[in-house]
Formats: structure tokens, C-alpha cells, sequence
């Protein structure tokens, strides 16, 4: 059996700094979200907002950034009435709120 060394990449700090257009008509960011993003295979990324517990991949960098951003959105909306949640929901709603 042919043993091939996994090559490992740290992941990048970046930050989400705007929000999606229709997102952007409902909801305010307040301050850039800290995100930690790194390549998961040849076409994939992960993108990792660690305060609410939140990924999503995309098939780029900038893809799974843009992915992550509506995903954040679409979870305050979603589980801000949900007990099971309001600790990430929390943690979002530090970085953005309603209009």
C-alpha cells in the first residue's frame, strides 16, 4: 500500500464586511464578522464564523464567504425564536441587526 503524505493548509483570517443585497435591505451590519476560511479539496473551500458556530462551503474563497454571509442571515431568521439556539443567535445578532 502506497502511503502519500495530506497536505494541510492553515486557514486564513478574513472578515465578512458587507452583507448580501437583499440581506442588506433587512438587516444592518454593525461591525466586520471575523471568519476563518480554508481550502477543504481541489475545488472547495470552507468558510467558519466561529461565534455562532456557522460553515459553509463554496466551490472559492469568495464563494464560501458570499455563501456564509446569507447563511447568517437566513439562521437569525430561522432560530431566533428557538432556546436550542439563542447563544448563536447571540453571537450574531453582535455583528448585525434589523432595519
Amino acid at each position: 500500500m502506497e502511503s502519500r503524505a495530506v497536505r494541510t493548509e492553515s486557514p486564513i483570517s478574513t472578515q465578512i464586511n458587507e452583507l448580501p443585497k437583499d440581506a442588506a435591505e433587512r438587516y444592518e451590519l454593525l461591525r466586520p464578522i471575523p471568519v476563518e476560511i480554508e481550502r477543504s479539496g481541489p475545488d472547495s473551500w470552507v468558510a467558519f464564523f466561529g461565534a455562532a458556530r456557522l460553515s459553509m462551503t463554496g466551490h472559492s474563497h469568495s464563494n464560501a464567504l458570499e455563501e456564509l454571509a446569507a447563511t447568517i442571515v437566513d439562521f437569525v431568521e430561522t432560530f431566533r425564536d428557538d432556546p436550542d439556539f439563542t447563544d448563536d443567535v447571540d453571537a450574531v445578532l453582535s455583528y448585525i441587526r434589523a432595519r
